[in-house]
């Protein structure tokens, strides 16, 4: 019965309202969701709290815990090295321990000619040399909290023109998410 009060007093319809075993409840107040009956009162499926739930589970089941990130102060030439010996294309810069910008693999893709033309090393080089994290990486950055459901993140990546999201609670760095670990975790649900 608790699961089931929480399931009502979480609708919009509904949470106002007070929901108890006598609670008549008309079908199309549930819109989306099933239900069966057993001695008399409505209970969802089992297949229908199990979206529920899922609908709103936290980011933070999904999100990579241990982020690698740079420093606002580090070379540019660390960034691209922490992007060729790694399976990443997003990091976090910190000023300190707080969040100051992100930086990914595009980023520093168009500053370069490596990817375009052959033997362009050396210029490469020049331009990673010349320029600084600060001024290359993205400053304002939105971030999602650990307890910010997995929908929320999908919704902010199908409208914005970012991959990643910084994980921050109480202004510290707690993860990162990206629209790779979202994919995957839409793969387990099919």
């Amino acid at each position: 019965m608790v699961l089931e009060k929480h399931l009502f007093n979480s609708h919009p319809t509904l949470k106002h309202k007070k929901v108890d075993a006598m609670t008549k409840i008309s079908p199309s107040t549930f819109k989306g969701f099933s239900f069966c009956r057993r001695g008399g009162l409505p209970l969802p499926h089992q297949s229908t709290l199990i979206l529920y739930m899922k609908k709103r589970e936290p980011v933070s089941h999904i999100m990579t815990k241990q982020v690698v990130t740079v420093q606002e102060n580090d070379t540019l030439e660390d960034v691209v090295a922490i992007f060729k010996n790694n399976r990443m294309r997003h990091l976090p810069v910190l000023k300190g321990t707080k969040i100051a910008g992100m930086i990914s693999s595009n980023d520093i893709n168009r500053l370069t000619f490596g990817r375009l033309f052959e033997n362009q090393d050396a210029s490469d080089e020049a331009i990673l040399k010349m320029l600084t994290i600060s001024q290359v990486m993205t400053h304002k950055v939105v971030s999602v909290s650990s307890d910010t459901s997995i929908r929320e993140v999908a919704e902010l990546f199908a409208e914005a023109e970012f991959h990643s999201l910084p994980v921050v609670d109480n202004d510290s760095l707690v993860g990162i998410i990206t629209t790779t670990d979202v994919i995957r975790y839409m793969l387990t649900q099919y």
